[in-house]
């Protein structure tokens, strides 16, 4: 039975990483130090920080920031589609 749950788990992993590495609002009010916050923590931090935005280093940080999950989904793509496609079928 687990290797055709196996998508399944795939695609259940990708989308739980997916919505922890995502978290804005929970690591904002729980933390103090800004070293335990997520990343969309502190580039919300970084952006409304100072009077004067640093464009450029404000997009390389969000292009930091989507690397893992761009990794994750391309490691685990066959298994995501098959896992999405799976469970639409009766």
């Amino acid at each position: 039975m687990l290797p055709s749950a196996k998508p399944m788990l795939w695609t259940l992993g990708i989308f739980t990483f997916m919505t922890i590495y995502n978290d804005f609002l929970w690591p904002l009010v729980s933390t103090n130090s800004i070293e335990l916050r997520t990343i969309t923590t502190g580039i919300a931090i970084m952006q409304q920080g100072s009077f004067v935005s640093s464009y450029g280093k404000l997009m390389a940080l969000t292009t930091l920031a989507t690397l893992p999950m761009l990794a994750i989904f391309l490691v685990g793509q066959r298994q995501f589609i098959k896992g999405i496609t799976q469970t639409g079928i009766k």
